[in-house]
């Protein structure tokens, strides 16, 4: 049996060394192919916030038939005082309350785009993901192209 020398030593370890380098750049490689990709329509659609959104267009409409119900009540009056006084005291009344619609609405979206946000830095770090595009942003779809969209709903459904 022949005597393993120092230079067989170092020939091994460095076919061990070269064949593990290839295995970890094969990995990159494969890695570096993939595409991810995301749907934000389709995340909002899947989340609460066309809910807000219904909740928003309604309580604006109900706003505006209330505006035109109020003109009709200020045209009616007869004295230019009680006039005047009635409609800068009623449309504060609705300034007040289209403020305090839109605030709301403005939050709600702040919330969401939070929430999209935290879930989508936890998808990316929990699967070691770079970059992730827009669905329609990406044009063709290969078997490297991964949405993760349900991955960032689920997040935030939690």
């Amino acid at each position: 049996m022949k005597k393993i020398t120092n230079k067989d030593l170092i020939i091994i370890i460095l076919a061990v060394l070269v064949v593990g380098l290839f295995a970890f750049g094969w990995h990159k490689i494969e890695q570096s192919r993939k595409v991810y990709i995301y749907s934000l329509d389709e995340v909002l659609l899947k989340t609460n916030m066309v809910e807000a959104k219904q909740k928003f267009d309604t309580e604006i409409v109900a706003l505006n038939k209330e505006l035109l119900s109020g003109e009709k009540k200020i045209k009616s009056l007869k004295d230019a005082k009680v006039k005047l006084d009635f409609s800068e005291v009623y449309l504060k009344n609705l300034r007040m309350k289209r403020d305090e619609l839109v605030e709301n609405y403005k939050k709600s979206v702040e919330e969401i785009t939070q929430k999209i946000n935290v879930a989508m830095q936890e998808v990316i770090k929990e699967k070691k993901i770079n970059v992730v595009f827009f669905k329609n942003a990406v044009a063709a779809d290969t078997p490297y192209v991964i949405d993760i969209t349900n991955d960032i709903i689920e997040k935030i459904k939690k």
